[in-house]
């Protein structure tokens, strides 16, 4: 019997990897590399507009947030959820943001974050990735001082 957890299993541990890097290049402020975890025709559905992001619309939102945020950058996953096939993985999770503004006001939030990824000439890429905050019904805006 061939056991076809192990392929799944390593998938897994690879999309895990995958995460804690991009972690690292976040907090790390550093474009290029936030970048190279991306699909060349990915979509992000991000926090801020528009709507629905290109991969060159979305490296500009990068270098926005990395030249407002002031000094260090906090930048957290919590409760990392994977899921692997042999070529689509998705990934969800809390993701928080800390740091000092151009501001000069301290900014943390908390998003929900869904990574969807692909795997392309044997390299697994981030196809697509969406980031939201809930919102108050009643008065349409954004809860971004919720905690989990």
């Amino acid at each position: 019997m061939m056991n076809t957890e192990a392929p799944a299993v390593a998938n897994e541990a690879r999309i895990r990897e995958l995460v804690n890097s991009w972690v690292h290049a976040i907090r790390e402020k550093d474009v290029d590399a936030v970048m190279r975890f991306y699909a060349s025709q990915m979509t992000a559905f991000d926090a801020v507009p528009p709507l629905r992001i290109s991969l060159e619309e979305y490296r500009h939102n990068w270098e926005q947030c990395f030249a407002f945020t002031k000094g260090e950058l906090s930048f957290e996953v919590r409760d990392l959820t994977v899921f692997a096939g042999d070529d689509v993985a998705f990934a969800h999770c809390l993701t928080n943001i800390r740091g000092m503004g151009g501001d000069g006001e301290s900014h943390d939030f908390w998003a929900r974050t869904t990574l969807c990824f692909r795997k392309l000439d044997g390299e697994w890429r981030i196809a697509h990735t969406h980031d939201s905050a809930p919102f108050d019904c009643e008065t349409g805006n954004a809860l971004m001082d919720l905690k989990p």
